[in-house]
């Protein structure tokens, strides 16, 4: 995947219909939060990695 957050959130993104990827996409985000608020050292792309 390279490119980036970015590039890696629109690649999972690619595959689905406008309104799914625009709730799945919300669901990272926040997942990326609350990765960030419990442990700020921690990767959020490494935990998605392992989801």
């Amino acid at each position: 995947m390279g490119g980036g957050v970015a590039a890696a959130e629109a690649e999972l993104l690619a595959g689905l219909g406008e309104q799914d990827a625009k709730l799945f996409g919300d669901l990272i985000k926040n997942l990326a939060g609350s990765v960030h608020r419990a442990n700020p050292n921690a990767n959020a792309c490494e935990a998605m990695d392992n989801l």
